[in-house]
């Protein structure tokens, strides 16, 4: 439908930012933010998830070392290896 709808997610959905990055998956029907600058945190190295079909936002913590904290960063989502690539951006250094 052509028509704004307003969602009230469970979960905790992510702070207020900007200079973040929203990648849609397709396969797994969901949206994924890393990163930005809050301006009660600066800046951000958090990746949450929006999963559509159950209306919910969890906050993932994938292991290894994530990528440093950042802004005004580039994204891709990688439907085929269900993999977020992040490239750039401003870390502060």
């Amino acid at each position: 439908a052509n028509e704004w709808v307003k969602l009230s997610p469970s979960g905790t959905a992510p702070e207020a930012r900007f200079g973040h990055c929203a990648k849609w998956d397709s396969t797994n029907m969901g949206l994924w933010v890393f990163g930005g600058w809050a301006h009660s945190s600066g800046q951000l190295n958090d990746l949450h998830y929006y999963d559509a079909q159950a209306n919910e936002w969890v906050q993932v913590s994938p292991s290894g070392n994530a990528p440093t904290v950042r802004y005004g960063h580039g994204a891709e989502w990688d439907d085929a290896g269900g993999r977020l690539w992040i490239n750039a951006g401003n870390d502060g250094s």
